[in-house]
């Protein structure tokens, strides 16, 4: 999918914007069959790359000024800028880790769902239908997870906790070093998120053909 991307952008840096949403399209139908999000600004930054904050930035600058002459959305949560929120998260032998949040195991998620704290699935809403945590709320980290959207499903000094699929899934830290530059001050980071979950047997909500 990221040839597309590329392409998108290069289209609209030339101007050529007849050739634009054929490519858009095709990007989006083929993120439809990974049950992925539809192509954004923001998506270019992080999503393409993995660990984007350890890539080329002027790169990653270009490209997504691009996907914006070519009339792409921007995406969720784009009041921040990258260094606002990139700047909490660190990469220490191949494990991410959020400055300022607490990161938990699949056992102490067991306990904070008991106790009722808020957990927020940041995959694409068609990986959410087909499984997810117990009352896990979905804001797309893509499209759909904002300051806005956040703020009306938990407060500023509530328990918080992220996660996304499973450990090579980077939009869980991302979306929980959002959440500090929002002002949130108890959040917690699941790295090891749905896979972990699954694996260790524990009951999933699917939504599929409810």
């Amino acid at each position: 999918m990221g040839d597309y991307a590329t392409l998108t952008s290069s289209y609209g840096h030339l101007g050529r914007t007849g050739d634009i949403q054929r490519l858009v399209d095709q990007y989006n139908k083929l993120a439809a069959s990974s049950l992925g999000d539809p192509l954004t600004v923001q998506e270019s930054a992080y999503d393409w790359y993995g660990s984007a904050f350890s890539y080329h930035q002027p790169y990653i600058a270009r490209l997504q000024e691009g996907l914006r002459k070519a009339g792409l959305p921007e995406g969720a949560g784009t009041d921040l800028a990258f260094d606002d929120y990139a700047k909490f998260i660190s990469l220490t032998k191949g494990e991410l880790s959020v400055e300022r949040t607490i990161k938990v195991d699949v056992a102490e998620v067991k306990a904070l769902l008991a106790r009722g704290v808020t957990f927020i699935d940041v995959r694409a809403p068609l990986t959410y239908d087909i499984g997810h945590l117990p009352k896990a709320v979905n804001l797309s980290l893509l499209t759909a997870l904002s300051k806005e959207s956040l703020a009306k499903v938990v407060g500023k000094a509530d328990e918080v906790a992220f996660y996304c699929q499973g450990r090579n899934c980077t939009h869980a830290a991302y979306a929980s070093a959002k959440a500090i530059a929002w002002g949130y001050t108890r959040v917690y980071y699941f790295a090891g998120g749905f896979l972990e979950w699954d694996d260790e047997g524990y009951p999933l909500v699917i939504e599929v053909g409810k």
